[in-house]
């Protein structure tokens, strides 16, 4: 695969998840791979070689690596959002460590998972395809030589099928889990404004989806949508006439995707920052104490 790189018309983590389980199934299956964001930077125990030979010699064969790490926020010590400096090192622009994702997960902090999968081997140990539901969610795929029609992804049921064969979801065999943790550089200064593009393309799918519903009911002659086999169809032809009159700015979504919830995820994120009166934007003060008070931040 000589095309690695695709640029997207407006942010969609979907669209993110489905190029990478294309290039998944391109791999050779003994390859290994890393899918790092731009603000997560990997490191790996520097033993891990000598793990593998212990392994190894224990097992009788070659061990299937899956390294899953923990995030830890990288905090300014003021609790600014600074631009990253190119002229020194990240890691002392930002030295504090602190478990934000781990532990505000409150009413004030949109739940989020903290950890994610930092090496993983193309296919597991009895040689199924590894695939990605999202960032941090990981299962494995057999190829069954059925004949099927393709389908609409969802959340639930992302492997792709064609009209020759069918990937078959099942879970991931003979995989030898190390557990490390990662530093994620989130709270920089361009949070904010990469945070309020999320929201913005979110809110136009969400509207796009309240337009879809109006439309739906308009198609069933104004009786409530449910499941039928007839209200599936208009929703699917109407979705695909809306998709394509709006493909400019729509990314592909999965149809149980609810993009309202995602723009006030990304919403509250932001709500985790406040702007001083000198217009700079730190985080905000109760959290701040409460990472204090909660010991989640550890010593710089």
């Amino acid at each position: 695969r000589t095309n690695t790189a695709r640029r997207a018309t407006a942010w969609s983590s979907h669209l993110k998840t489905m190029e990478l389980d294309a290039f998944l199934d391109e791999l050779p299956p003994t390859d290994y791979f890393v899918w790092a964001d731009s603000d997560e930077f990997f490191e790996y125990p520097c033993d891990m070689e000598e793990l593998v030979a212990r392994e190894r010699n224990k097992r009788g064969r070659e061990p299937v690596l899956a390294v899953r790490g923990e995030m830890f926020e990288r905090i300014a010590v003021d609790g600014s959002l600074p631009h990253v400096s190119l002229q020194r090192p990240i890691s002392t622009q930002f030295p504090r460590r602190c478990r934000f994702t781990k532990c505000f997960n409150q009413s004030q902090f949109p739940a989020e998972i903290d950890n994610k999968f930092m090496l993983v081997r193309a296919t597991d140990a009895a040689g199924a395809r590894v695939w990605f539901e999202n960032s941090h969610a990981m299962r494995c795929k057999v190829l069954v030589g059925a004949r099927r029609t393709r389908h609409e992804p969802t959340n639930e049921t992302r492997p792709h099928r064609d009209a020759a064969h069918a990937w078959q979801q099942t879970n991931c065999t003979g995989m030898l889990e190390l557990r490390w943790v990662f530093s994620h550089y989130k709270f920089t200064g361009g949070m904010l404004r990469h945070t309020q593009q999320k929201i913005d393309a979110y809110e136009v799918r969400a509207r796009v989806g309240d337009a879809l519903d109006v439309l739906s009911s308009d198609a069933t002659n104004g009786r409530p949508f449910d499941n039928s086999s007839m209200h599936k169809r208009v929703r699917k032809n109407i979705n695909k006439a809306i998709r394509h009159r709006f493909d400019s700015v729509l990314a592909p979504e999965p149809a149980d995707f609810d993009a309202k919830q995602r723009a006030d995820h990304y919403r509250a994120i932001l709500q985790l920052t406040k702007q001083t009166a000198s217009g700079e934007y730190v985080l905000a003060v109760d959290m701040q104490q409460g990472a204090t008070a909660k010991s989640i931040c550890l010593p710089s």
